[in-house]
């Protein structure tokens, strides 16, 4: 068995880190629509609210898995020349800013969603809903970091990915105030 050239080469690390930002992408994406979904009750006819919610909680955790190893990947990236602080520090980078802060930030913004996800007892509902709702400028933050970074962001799946999951995210927050409205 031969292992393909682009392991042992510069480009290896670049490969992972495109791979994994773009999955992290769509699933951060898909767990967005998914928590509107749950929110205005789309799959209580289909799913126990616990079935829907445990789904919800695992997509979030397998965006947060990629989201390590995009961040891990870019520091073995040559090219780029990352340091630690580059990934921890908001703007301070020199690479593709504003754009690659935007990314850190958004970071920062979706661990504390994660935490505050785990501490519903301890919070007041509306403090944990405040929390929860920052995943929306999450969201926002990491198109706006995808759409500014990386060699795929002017390719048609990019856009689409982007174009489809703000679309879809849009639309399912407006079906949610709509049905909140009725009841």
């Amino acid at each position: 068995m031969t292992l393909p050239p682009a392991l042992f080469s510069n480009q290896f690390f670049w490969f992972v880190t495109r791979a994994s930002g773009v999955l992290a992408l769509a699933l951060l994406l898909l767990s967005a629509v998914w928590g509107v979904a749950i929110r205005a009750g789309h799959w209580d006819r289909w799913m126990a609210r616990w079935d829907v919610q445990d789904l919800h909680r695992y997509v979030s955790w397998l965006a947060c898995g990629f989201l390590l190893i995009h961040v891990t990947a870019l520091l073995g990236d040559r090219f780029v020349g990352f340091g630690l602080a580059d990934l921890l520090v908001p703007f301070h980078s020199s690479y593709a800013e504003p754009y690659t802060g935007l990314g850190v930030v958004a970071l920062y913004l979706l661990v504390a969603v994660m935490v505050t996800s785990y501490l519903t007892r301890a919070l007041r509902y509306r403090q944990w809903l405040a929390w929860h709702r920052l995943s929306y400028v999450v969201v926002l933050l990491v198109l706006l970091h995808a759409l500014g970074t990386g060699t795929d962001r002017f390719k048609w799946w990019m856009l689409a990915v982007c174009a489809i999951g703000a679309a879809s995210l849009a639309a399912g927050w407006r079906a949610r105030r709509s049905w909140a409205k009725k009841t």
